[in-house]
């Protein structure tokens, strides 16, 4: 309901009903995952032209990027449209505009990087391996002023009862 409020803004110019004609833009039934410049015989600016040859298809990191600034993504489209600044909107929008004939494509598994909180590495720190946790005990004292870190618990007590071998 909130992606379908949020076209509200786009029915000026774009429809996206099956079937529907083009407007002032072109129809977007079937648009998230389709092709982009996916309405034969559709007025297309020559940078919608140029930018098709560069990325092919409308996958929802591209129709994010679009939205949220046509001019600036596409330089030289015909969309006037200043774009939406708000991510949930954009998120919502992009949701519905899924449910008007693209709802064959997937939806990606959510990417931890890019989850509320996540926070990138400093500047020349690399980011930890894949599948390795953000902080982990290395055995070394933290610097003075750091906080230490600490390991999972682990699930149950090791096996050995005898004194473990010192470290060489």
């Amino acid at each position: 309901a909130a992606g379908e409020a949020a076209f509200a803004r786009c029915q000026a110019c774009h429809n996206a009903t099956q079937g529907g004609a083009d407007g002032i833009g072109p129809n977007l039934y079937g648009v998230v995952g389709g092709p982009v410049m996916h309405r034969a015989g559709f007025a297309y600016s020559d940078a919608m032209a140029k930018h098709k040859a560069e990325v092919p298809t409308w996958g929802y990191d591209q129709l994010n990027s679009f939205i949220t600034a046509p001019a600036r993504y596409v330089p030289g489209t015909k969309m006037s449209f200043a774009g939406i600044r708000d991510t949930q909107t954009r998120i919502n929008l992009i949701a519905w505009l899924r449910s008007q004939g693209s709802s064959g494509f997937a939806i990606p598994a959510p990417d931890p990087a890019r989850q509320p909180g996540a926070a990138a590495p400093a500047e020349g720190e690399a980011a930890p391996a894949e599948g390795a946790p953000a902080t982990e005990a290395t055995g070394e004292a933290p610097a003075v002023g750091e906080p230490a870190t600490t390991q999972a618990t682990p699930a149950a007590p090791p096996a050995a009862t005898s004194p473990a071998p010192p470290n060489s």
